[in-house]
C-alpha cells in the first residue's frame, strides 16, 4: 500500500509493509510420568513457527519460567529444562539450565523453581556451533538417543517432533512413584 503525503510543496511516497507481529507467547504445559520412567519432550519447537509463534530469524528467549512437580507418593525424581545443542540422525546433545532434583524419598512433596518475573529475560536459547554462548551449565547430555533427529519424540502440543539444536527440551525420570511435571514460561524470538 503506498500513501501520498504533500510535505512542505514536495510530494514523497511513502510505502508501508505490514511485518508479522511476533508478541510474548505464554506456554502452560503438564504431564504426568508412570513410576520408573525415563521421558523427554520438546517443550518450543524452533523450526515450527506455526504452532510455536515466534520469528523464524532471531534467537528464542524464555522470560518468567516455572517448572515444578507433584508427587502424592514416596518417590524421587529428576526434572530438567534445555537446550538441543546438536542433533543427528544416531544420538543428540543437550544442555540443562534448570533442574528439580527430587532427592527426598517423602510422600505429598512438591517442589517448584520459578525464574524472573515480568519482562525480563531470563534465558538466551542461542545455540552456535554446539554450545549456547549465553547459558553456562555443567549438567549436560552427550551422545543421547532421545535427543537423536532420526526418531520423534512428544511436545508440548501433543504431537510428537523430530528434536534440532535450539528445540527447548524437557527431561523427566520419575522413580518409585509417579509424578505430574508443570512448565509455564512466557517466551518470544529476539536479537
Amino acid at each position: 500500500m503506498k500513501r501520498l503525503l504533500g510535505l512542505a510543496g514536495l510530494l514523497v511516497f511513502v510505502g508501508f509493509a505490514q511485518a508479522a507481529q511476533y508478541d510474548v507467547q505464554t506456554l502452560r504445559y503438564r504431564q504426568a510420568i508412570a513410576a520408573h520412567v525415563a521421558t523427554a519432550t520438546v517443550i518450543i519447537d524452533l523450526s515450527n513457527t506455526t504452532n510455536w509463534n515466534h520469528d523464524p530469524s532471531k534467537e528464542l528467549h524464555l522470560y518468567d519460567v516455572r517448572v515444578g512437580v507433584d508427587k502424592a507418593a514416596t518417590s524421587t525424581c529428576t526434572v530438567k529444562l534445555g537446550v538441543v545443542t546438536f542433533s543427528s540422525a544416531t544420538q543428540g546433545n543437550a544442555s540443562y539450565f534448570l533442574s528439580l532434583e527430587n532427592t527426598k524419598n517423602v510422600s505429598n512433596t512438591n517442589n517448584e523453581v520459578r525464574m524472573g518475573l515480568g519482562n525480563e529475560v531470563v534465558y538466551n536459547l542461542r545455540v552456535k556451533g554446539g554450545v549456547t554462548p549465553y547459558i553456562f551449565s555443567n549438567d549436560t547430555i552427550s551422545a543421547s538417543s532421545l535427543y537423536q533427529s532420526s526418531t520423534t519424540i512428544p511436545s508440548a502440543l501433543g504431537t510428537n517432533v523430530r528434536v534440532a539444536a535450539g528445540d527447548l527440551v524437557l527431561y523427566m525420570r520419575a522413580g518409585a512413584a509417579a509424578i505430574t511435571v508443570y512448565v509455564e514460561l512466557k517466551y518470544k524470538g529476539e536479537d
